[in-house]
C-alpha cells in the first residue's frame, strides 16, 4: 500500500504542513501565518494553546485532501532555540516567545530588563561586560564553552533565556519540570511524551555535541539537570500519536511522531546535501549549511564564527545571517504603496538600480555570529536624490555582499562551497540571487522543492532521504564584475570599522 508522511514545519512567520510520499513529492499543504500577539509580561508572542491549534488545523486541513489509510508517520521541525516551559502537569507556563525577541524587555517598567548590546555581555574574552550576563565559571567561558556545544555565545541561546526566567520569574523556573522547544512541545501535544532530537538539543547550549549527550557541567550551571527532555538515539524511540487524536482524525493506531529537527537542516535532508555541497536556506533568517566529511581545526572554525553540531548521524558547520528575510519585509514597510506594504510580487518586479555610493548594513534583525561584534543597521550614502530602486538595490547588495563575507569565511576555514543549493521563500526573488551570485562569484541553484523543510521533517519520519530537484541556475555576471569587486571591497572596510 503506498504510504504517506506528514511534515509539520513551525516557522518564525509561517506554519506549514504537508503530505509527502516517499519519493519526496509535497501532495498537499496547509498554512498558517504565525501571527505574533502583544503580551504585557512576554512581548510578541503566540500562546502555547494557539500554536497547537493552528498546527491541528493546518493538520486536519491537510488530511481532508488525502487518503487517511496510507499517513504512516509524521515528522516535526521548527526554529530553533526558542520553546515553552511545561509544569508536571504539563502545562504551558510561557506563550511561544520566537528567537528574535527577548520576552524580558516588554514591561516597560521593568528597569532591570536586559536590552543592552548583546555582545556586551558575551563571557570571556570580549570587552565591556554588562552587569546582567550570567556568571559563567571559567571552564565555561568563549572557547571551553565552543568545544563543548559548537556554539559562539549568544543570547538568544536557550541557556541564556533560562538564566534570565531563573532570575526575573523564579515563580515560573520553580514551577517548570521540563523545557521543550517547539518541536518538542508539539510532539509532547500529539503523544504525551517529552522527547527531543539533537540539531535542536545542539541549539540550547546545553548539548555536549561530542559526548552527544546534555552537558552535566552546563545543565547544573544552568539548574536545568532534571528538566530536559530525553534525546531520540534511534527511530524506534520515538512515540506513537495518541490514540484519542488517531481516532479523532481518522488514522491509524500505529502513526509515529517524531522530532524531524532544526528548520534548516530538515531543508538539507530534503535535498540529500552531503559533502561539499552547500544549502542556502533562505527565510527570516538567511543560513548556509553543509555537513563534514571530516572535520576540521576547531579554532579555525571558533576564530570565525561559524558553529557546529549534529544531525542525522552527523557533524554539521552552519554559518546565519539573520537579518536577511527580515531586511526585505523591513524594506516593504518602507516603500508604501497606498498606505500599505509593497507586496513581494511587486517589490520582486520593481526596477533594481545599481549606486556604489549607497550601502545596505543588513543587521537590522541582528548580525551572524560572524560577526564578534554588534554592527548598526540600515543605509548610508543616502542623499536627497536616492529613490526606491536605489534603496532596493542596496538591500540586495548588502545581502550579497554578508553573503560573500560567509563564503570567505568557510574557505579560509578550509571547508569547501563545490554547489549552492537555494532554497525558501527568497529563491523567488530572481534580482536579489543574481545580486548573490555577482557578489560571491558562486553559482546559485534554486530548487523545485518550495516547502523544503516540511518535506524534510515528512522524510524523517519516513526514515528517508531525499535529492535535490534544480529549477534554475543562476550564475555570476561577468559584465558587472570589477562593480562588485569595488563595492565588496568597500563593504569590508566599512563593516571593519564600523567594529572596531
Amino acid at each position: 500500500m503506498k504510504r504517506l508522511y506528514l511534515g509539520i514545519d513551525v516557522g518564525t512567520t509561517h506554519l506549514k504542513v504537508c503530505a509527502v510520499d516517499a519519493q519526496g513529492n509535497c501532495l498537499s499543504v496547509a498554512e498558517r501565518d504565525q501571527e505574533l500577539i502583544p503580551d504585557r509580561f512576554f512581548g510578541d508572542s503566540v500562546p502555547a494553546e494557539l500554536l497547537y491549534e493552528r498546527c491541528t488545523d493546518c493538520i486536519r486541513e491537510v488530511l481532508g485532501t488525502v487518503d487517511r489509510t496510507q499517513v504512516a508517520a509524521m515528522g516535526i521541525t521548527s526554529m530553533a532555540e526558542a520553546g515553552i516551559p511545561i509544569d508536571a502537569a504539563g502545562n504551558a507556563l510561557m506563550p511561544l516567545v520566537p528567537w528574535n525577541t527577548d520576552p524580558w524587555n516588554a514591561d516597560p517598567w521593568n528597569t532591570d530588563s536586559w536590552n543592552a548590546d548583546p555582545w556586551s555581555r558575551v563571557p570571556g574574552e570580549h570587552e565591556g561586560l554588562g552587569s546582567q550576563k550570567p556568571d559563567f565559571p571559567e571552564s565555561l567561558t568563549h572557547w571551553a564553552l565552543y568545544q563543548k556545544t559548537g556554539l559562539c555565545w549568544h543570547p538568544k541561546y536557550t541557556i541564556n533565556r533560562l538564566w534570565q526566567m531563573r532570575r526575573q520569574r523564579t515563580d515560573l523556573f520553580e514551577r517548570m519540570a521540563c523545557f521543550l522547544s517547539v518541536s518538542d512541545y508539539v510532539l509532547f501535544r500529539l503523544t504525551g511524551q517529552k522527547m527531543t532530537e539533537e540539531s535542536l538539543a545542539c541549539r540550547t547550549m546545553l548539548y555536549n555535541i561530542h559526548e552527544q549527550r546534555w552537558d552535566r557541567e552546563l545543565t547544573a550551571f544552568a539548574d536545568m539537570a532534571d528538566k530536559l527532555p530525553s534525546v531520540a538515539t534511534a527511530a524506534e524511540d520515538w512515540p506513537l500519536l495518541s490514540r484519542q487524536l488517531a481516532d479523532a482524525w481518522g488514522l491509524g493506531r500505529n502513526v509515529r511522531v517524531c522530532v524531524g529537527g532544526h528548520d534548516h537542516l530538515c531543508a538539507a535532508r530534503a535535498l540529500g546535501i552531503a559533502g561539499n555541497d552547500v544549502l542556502n536556506s533562505m527565510g527570516t533568517s538567511e543560513v548556509y549549511v553543509g555537513f563534514f566529511e571530516r572535520m576540521p581545526d576547531l579554532r579555525s572554525l571558533y576564530d570565525r564564527g561559524i558553529l557546529t553540531g549534529r544531525f542525522d548521524g552527523r557533524y554539521y558547520w552552519i554559518c546565519n545571517m539573520p537579518s536577511s528575510g527580515a531586511s526585505i519585509e523591513w524594506l516593504r514597510s518602507l516603500l508604501l504603496q497606498n498606505g500599505q506594504k509593497m507586496g513581494y510580487r511587486e517589490l520582486m518586479q520593481a526596477s533594481y538600480t545599481k549606486c556604489a555610493p549607497l550601502f545596505y548594513l543588513p543587521f537590522v534583525n541582528g548580525a551572524g555570529t560572524h560577526r564578534r561584534k554588534k554592527l548598526p543597521g540600515g543605509f548610508l550614502g543616502a542623499d536627497m536624490g536616492t529613490g526606491a530602486s536605489e534603496l532596493i538595490g542596496a538591500v540586495y547588495e548588502g545581502i550579497a555582499c554578508e553573503s560573500a563575507v560567509i563564503l570567505e569565511n568557510l574557505a579560509e576555514a578550509g571547508i569547501g562551497t563545490k554547489t549552492i543549493h537555494a532554497v525558501g521563500g527568497g529563491t523567488m526573488n530572481r534580482k536579489l540571487m543574481q545580486a548573490k551570485a555577482d557578489f560571491t562569484a558562486h553559482t546559485y541553484e534554486t530548487d523545485i522543492q518550495v516547502q523544503a523543510s516540511a518535506v524534510g521533517a515528512a522524510l524523517a519520519a519516513a526514515g528517508l532521504t531525499g535529492h535535490a530537484r534544480p529549477e534554475h541556475r543562476i550564475r555570476p555576471d561577468s559584465q558587472g564584475s570589477e562593480y562588485c569587486r569595488k563595492k565588496y571591497q568597500a563593504y569590508t572596510r566599512l563593516t571593519k570599522m564600523l567594529g572596531e
